[in-house]
Order: structure tokens, then C-alpha cells, then sequence
């Protein structure tokens, strides 16, 4: 596995009007095109799954926080498309925290990618794309060392752009070394910056991404989680008990003790999308998925009238028919409360459990 990957960014990508222009991102949306032949550098994405995606941490150029990018595979050509040239592309799509101003990334600039892991919010590894840029005009004899690189280390005319290196390659460099071939990102945990477009994602709301292996789906759910928990405050939707927390380093959020709730159960292909996670205190997603409250139609909470009987679960019973405080830029399906309605609730009373259709 290669320690580095070499790429010199194109006009097209970075959305020049033509390769003369010097405007970029005017014709459209900016991306990186990854070459097929570096495809083993980054997360797998499946030919058979229509616009297969990933969502990857990328360290931009200057800084030393990950921030949220989607990685997707533009596979019409294997999907029944009809168009003279179909599309079979791996992108990153850029958008404007990891290219701000559209001014980080220009057309012949050289990027480096390399790896680096991070302590996430749940003090797990995680993995993020830490990237190095190097411009003609600013760097001009590393530039040149890497164009040399680039042209001694190709894999043939169609990947003549990128290169897979070493650290002892890059060692003739002379400008920011120290991001190369040290540490980026703080030992702290961190939470990466987050892209709200994220949640409309396509793939995320058609149920393609259920074909995706149990690795993928968890990556998928991940990143989507970060997103959703921050519009609701990192809190439960329901008890309101949140951690979020000011330290003199900033504000820290982490959702321990708080799990994502499938309103529509996954077992039941349940999207994995703003419409269908909420976030809830571990104890009371297992009363939701229990079947011992659901949520009205105008997002209010309902306990089975079997619960408010039971004295085991008083202190719950103050939450019935309270108002759910939606935030702003979210949308709960309300063709998924009424699937936990019929399907879910009330499951208590019988012993029935969530189970794949």
C-alpha cells in the first residue's frame, strides 16, 4: 500500500470554464477525479450500487481539522444509462469548508494525499485524508521535483497525473515537510466539520446504500449521525438531556449514552437519513424499539396506554403527549412514524421484536 498519492489537479474538475479561463469553479462543482489505478488508496465502492458513496474525512491544505467530503462512484454507464458516453468516475466532491473561496485548489496545482488517523468523539479511530498542496507559482522547485516524480512513477498514460510514492520520494522536498511526514491533527478527540447537503443525498434516501457491506453501512452511519446529532444539540429528542459542554479549548460534544433511534427500524430498511434517525438516551431508544411509545403525527409522544398502567415505568409517564421540538432543517417522515405505529408499537404487550421483514 502506497504511503502517498500524487495528483495534479485538472481545469475540468476544479470548474474552469475551459483550460484557458482562470476563474475557477464557474461551469460547475468541484471535485477531485481519482484515477483508476489509485482506487486501493481510498474506501471500496461497488460497481453494482448505483452512485455507490462514501463519506471521507479530508484535512485541506492549511489546516489540521477533517472536514466531511463525499467520495462517490459515478457509475451510470453499469445502470442503463443512455447517454453517448456514460459516466464511470471515482470523485471527491470539494466543497467550500475543505476549498474556501474556491481559492485553495487551482487548476496545475499538485496535491498530496496521505493518511492519518484521528481519536473521534467516541474514542475510536478514526481515518482521515490529510492533503498537502504545492503550487507553481509559490513553490516552484518542489513543484518541479514533483512533476519529475509524477512522470518517473506513473502507471501509463491514462493515470499520467498521479503517482503512488514513498516517504523516502518526497524526501527531496523542501516546503512543509512537517505536514508530510509528521503529525496533522491534535491527539484530542475530534469531531469533524460538517456538511449539512449531506442529508439530502440521494443514495442515502432511495435505500441503495442497504446493499452496502456492514463496514460501509457503519462508516455511512457514522458520518450521517455527526450531522443529525449536531442539529439537535447533541440532546435526546425526548428527555432533552444532551453533553455538550464549554472547555477553555472550546466547546466538546459527544454523543456517549446517546444513540441514533431508526424511526422505521433498519431491520425493516429503514433509509439512513435525517427523516428517520433521532437521537435518544440508550434507556429510552429501548423502550421506542420496545414498542412502549410512539410519536403522533404532529410529533407528539404516545405511550401505549398498557405503559401508563404500569407503575414500573412512572417515571416515564410524564413525557406523554409532549411536544417533540423538531430543529430547524429537519423533517421526520410521516410515512415512517406511521410504519413504528403499525409495525413497532405496542410490540411489548406480545413479546414481538424487530425482525427483517
Amino acid at each position: 500500500m502506497p504511503e502517498f498519492i500524487l495528483k495534479i489537479l485538472g481545469h475540468q474538475e476544479l470548474g474552469y470554464e475551459n483550460a484557458n479561463t482562470t476563474i475557477p469553479g464557474v461551469s460547475r462543482g468541484q471535485y477531485f477525479l481519482i484515477s483508476k489505478k489509485h482506487l486501493d488508496f481510498f474506501p471500496p465502492l461497488r460497481k453494482e450500487i448505483s452512485q455507490d458513496l462514501q463519506i471521507l474525512n479530508l484535512v485541506s491544505h492549511g489546516k489540521d481539522l477533517p472536514s466531511q467530503a463525499k467520495y462517490i462512484y459515478d457509475n451510470d454507464k453499469y445502470h442503463g444509462s443512455t447517454a453517448k458516453s456514460p459516466r464511470n468516475e471515482h470523485r471527491i466532491n470539494i466543497n467550500l469548508k475543505i476549498n474556501p473561496l474556491k481559492e485553495v485548489y487551482h487548476k496545475g496545482d499538485i496535491l498530496i494525499f496521505k493518511k492519518e488517523n484521528f481519536l473521534n468523539e467516541e474514542g475510536e479511530d478514526e481515518l482521515a485524508f490529510v492533503l498537502t498542496r504545492y503550487r507553481q507559482s509559490i513553490n516552484p522547485s518542489d513543484y518541479q521535483k514533483l512533476i519529475t516524480l509524477i512522470d518517473n512513477k506513473k502507471e501509463g498514460y491514462s493515470s499520467r497525473n498521479y503517482a503512488s510514492v514513498s516517504e523516502t520520494d518526497l524526501s527531496v522536498l523542501s516546503d512543509y515537510t512537517n505536514r508530510l511526514f509528521k503529525r496533522v491533527m491534535s491527539l484530542e478527540p475530534i469531531i469533524p466539520e460538517l456538511d449539512d447537503a449531506l442529508l439530502k443525498t440521494k443514495g442515502l434516501n432511495d435505500g441503495s446504500m442497504l446493499q452496502k457491506d456492514s463496514d460501509g453501512l457503519k462508516s455511512i452511519e457514522k458520518q450521517i449521525k455527526r450531522i443529525v446529532f449536531d442539529k439537535y444539540d447533541y440532546k435526546c429528542l425526548v428527555s432533552g438531556i444532551g453533553y455538550k459542554w464549554q472547555e477553555i479549548s472550546g466547546v466538546k460534544s459527544t454523543w456517549k449514552g446517546i444513540s441514533g433511534a431508526h424511526i422505521k427500524p433498519r431491520a425493516h430498511d429503514g433509509e439512513y437519513s435525517a427523516e428517520n434517525i433521532i437521537p435518544l438516551l440508550e434507556p429510552i431508544h429501548q423502550l421506542f424499539d420496545r414498542g412502549i411509545f410512539t410519536i403522533s403525527k404532529d410529533y407528539s409522544i404516545e405511550i401505549h396506554e398498557n405503559a401508563l398502567n404500569d407503575p414500573l415505568l412512572s417515571n416515564f409517564h410524564d413525557y406523554h403527549q409532549k411536544k417533540l421540538e423538531i430543529p430547524n432543517g429537519i423533517k421526520l417522515s410521516l410515512d415512517f412514524i406511521q410504519h413504528h405505529r403499525d409495525e413497532v408499537f405496542g410490540n411489548f404487550t406480545t413479546g414481538k421484536q424487530i425482525r427483517s421483514n
